[in-house]
């Protein structure tokens, strides 16, 4: 598959939704990018991320003053699996950069 139809595949529309947190196995660089993920009992190789971006917006429903630890930590991932299904998958960093262990990953959607 081109690139052009692979781009194409990435803005359809999902086919089912998770929410689910799920581990992940990162590159060693210094971005961390995901390279494998495991879901429902089975490893996922991430083959290409077709497109990623930062959340840092408030919540949903979020009013009154705003803190910069209420805002969203997130890193979102479209990846293309070696097995050519297309999932979203997101890095919650966390508002805390000394509390690691409330970073996590989590699978939102397959397309």
């Amino acid at each position: 598959m081109d690139r052009k139809n692979e781009l194409a595949d990435w803005r359809s529309s999902p086919r089912r939704f998770f929410g689910k947190q799920i581990d992940v196995a990162v590159d060693q660089g210094g971005v961390h990018r995901p390279v494998a993920f495991s879901f429902d009992d089975e490893v996922h190789e991430i083959k290409v991320i077709l497109h990623y971006r930062e959340d840092s917006a408030f919540g949903k429903g979020h009013r009154g003053s705003h803190r910069w630890w209420q805002r969203h930590h997130r890193n979102y991932y479209r990846v293309k699996t070696t097995n050519d299904e297309i999932f979203e998958i997101y890095h919650d960093r966390g508002a805390s950069t000394e509390h690691r262990d409330h970073r996590h990953w989590y699978v939102t959607r397959q397309f």
